[in-house]
């Protein structure tokens, strides 16, 4: 069974490794920076575009371990402590909010893995493959095997919208479900 240390030990080998990371990353810009000023001919080492995707990956894991982490440490910690203050914070609360963070923690590393691959291609743009998306084009252009006819904004708004009341009547229900079993524990 999944317990609070799980999540705690969790959340200490993310933080050790995105804070590797952002000291590694912020070594090699600091590393192009030195570079280019005792030598203003020769220009970045790195391209200027790719320290700028270095930047962002390095903010955008800071700020994550700044805000998200130190936030779910302190449910971590709640739940670990009964307290009859405020509402218990269970494991599945854990994991759910594990779950939303994680989603940025795959995409910090996503962003830190395609400068690390551009380092290895000597800072060159990688070849498109074939999993990554192309462009798509003008969308307000018919498509070339004719022109297709499109539902009146009104049928597609109703549609959409009963769509999203049925979800919302569904969410509610299970959220009313909820408070009807955590009531009669």
């Amino acid at each position: 069974m999944v317990s609070c240390s799980h999540y705690r030990d969790l959340l200490q080998r993310e933080r050790a490794a995105i804070a590797g990371l952002c000291d590694e990353w912020q070594r090699v810009l600091d590393f192009a920076a030195a570079s280019s000023d005792k030598d203003k001919d020769s220009g970045l080492p790195i391209p200027e575009d790719v320290c700028g995707k270095i930047q962002i990956a390095v903010g955008q894991a800071q700020l994550l371990m700044r805000k998200k982490f130190v936030q779910f440490s302190g449910l971590i910690q709640a739940c670990e402590e009964d307290s009859a203050e405020r509402p218990p914070v269970t494991v599945e609360d854990l994991q759910g909010f594990w779950e939303l963070v994680h989603i940025q923690v795959a995409d910090i590393h996503s962003k830190f893995s395609e400068v690390d691959k551009l380092r290895d291609n000597n800072w060159e743009p990688l070849p498109l493959q074939e999993n990554q998306r192309k462009p798509l084009g003008n969308l307000n252009k018919p498509a070339a095997n004719g022109p297709q006819r499109r539902k009146p904004a009104s049928v597609v708004t109703k549609d959409f919208s009963m769509e999203a009341k049925e979800r919302l009547a569904q969410a509610k229900a299970m959220i009313r479900k909820r408070m009807k079993e955590q009531c009669c524990q």
